[in-house]
Order: structure tokens, then sequence, then C-alpha cells
């Protein structure tokens, strides 16, 4: 079965890969090591098996530290013109990774930031992360106009709508999830101030994450439950890139 529309890689793009390594290592006990990518300081992030995420070091045109998600297409040059076509900005066009795949780099019609990449046959993207401790469990895009973000991914990925919540003043949540599984694996909130996709990193217990991020040196600005009773916090890392926890366990 295809991994069309999954999420299958994550990157920190940081002002100080040694800080950053420290934080991330520290909180989810990552064992980081270099890449060997020639020309740019670029880390892989290792636990429990292969590495499920990189880090990466100061460059010349850098945005602000953030962290990006990477979505399996199976054609990056046909996804990233159906994006183009429906409003993305392209800020790197499809790109050649030796022995890892085709990639390319945009920001939907909101300006939040995303990545494609077409993974090589020979290439064994990262394991399932939506239960493993330190992956990736939740993908949440904030966004100034939902129906419309919403018109612009469930084409390019072939996502699927989950359930609509109504969460009054802030506005209405949309649940979605990749045509293979059977569980939602994201939520589309709107309409909020600007646009951004945040990831939610899986810990055991939250209130004991919470405070191993602030002995760390980072910030946490929200604790609370959602409905479900999983319990998460959001949080920004000492360089100032944001990212948030989720457990079941407070």
């Amino acid at each position: 079965m295809t991994d069309q529309g999954r999420f299958c890689w994550y990157e920190l793009t940081t002002t100080d890969a040694d800080g950053a390594q420290a934080f991330y290592s520290g909180l989810f006990g990552w064992e980081v090591f270099d890449s060997g990518t020639p020309g740019i300081d670029y880390r892989l992030a290792a636990h429990g098996g292969g590495p499920m995420a990189a880090i990466m070091g100061p460059f010349e045109g850098a945005p602000p530290p953030n962290w990006r998600g990477y979505v399996t297409v199976d054609d990056t040059d046909a996804t990233h013109a159906a994006a183009k076509a429906a409003g993305a900005a392209v800020h790197v066009p499809p790109h050649d990774i030796p022995n890892v795949g085709r990639f390319c780099v945009f920001s939907d019609p909101q300006g939040a930031g995303l990545a494609i990449l077409q993974p090589l046959p020979s290439y064994a993207p990262p394991p399932d992360l939506l239960e493993k401790f330190g992956g990736v469990g939740w993908h949440e895009l904030s966004t100034s106009d939902l129906d419309a973000a919403w018109s612009f991914y469930e084409p390019l990925f072939q996502w699927k709508k989950g359930d609509l919540h109504d969460m009054g003043p802030m506005g209405e949540y949309q649940l979605f999830r990749p045509q293979q599984l059977t569980r939602d694996f994201g939520g589309i909130a709107g309409p909020s101030d600007g646009a951004s996709w945040l990831y939610y990193f899986n810990v055991d217990a939250l209130d004991p994450a919470v405070e191993k991020v602030k002995a760390l040196g980072g910030e946490v600005a929200m604790v609370h439950e959602v409905p479900g009773g999983t319990w998460i916090a959001h949080c920004t890392d000492p360089q100032g890139a944001k990212f948030a926890l989720s457990s079941t366990a407070r």
C-alpha cells in the first residue's frame, strides 16, 4: 500500500545545533549524529531504532527556528505542480537527495510551511511514530481559513475528513487522516491569526516532561486536557522553535 499522505520526516531548523541537540537529547533521549551531508550541519536523531528526525544548523537565508514536517507523496514533481497551481509559494523546488529521494518545500496559500518527499524504492522511511515515545503522534495546522486550507490539502494528499469539533470562541477543529489509516492523526484549527504547523511529540507522562522542558531551558505556554483524555503542552525550545507534548497520563 502506498504511503501517500503520511508524514514521514521531521526537521528542525535552528540557530544553535549544539544547543538544540542538548535540549532534545535531554528531553527525549535521542541519539544525535552527523549525517555527513556536505556543506551543511545536518544531524540525524534516532531513538529505539533508526533516525526519526533531523536537526539542521544555521545557514544563509535560513528562517527563524522551526520544525517542518515532510509528507510522503508518490510523485514530487506532480505534487509540486498541483500545489503551485493551487496557490502555494514554493521555497525549494523539486530537488534530489542522494540515496533518499526527491523533495520540495512550500508554504500553503495561507502561509503554513511544509515539505514533501518521494522516497526512493531503496530508502525505508522511518517507522510509524504515532505511538512511539519521542516520536510525533499528532499534526496540527492553525490557519486563517479552515475551509480554504482543507480545499488545498485534501486533493493534494488525498486526506480524509474525521469529525468537525466546534471549539466555541476558538473556532472549529477539523480532524483528518491519510487514506490508509483508520484513525485520525491530525487536526486543522481555524480561524486563527497566521498559519503554521505544530507537531506533538509523545511522552510517557506530561508533568515530568514539562518540568524537564523547563529544566533544559525551554518554555511552556499552555498545559491542558483535550477531549478523549489526552494531556497536551505547548512549548518553545531554547532557540525559539515551537513544538508540543502529548500524553494520556498527567
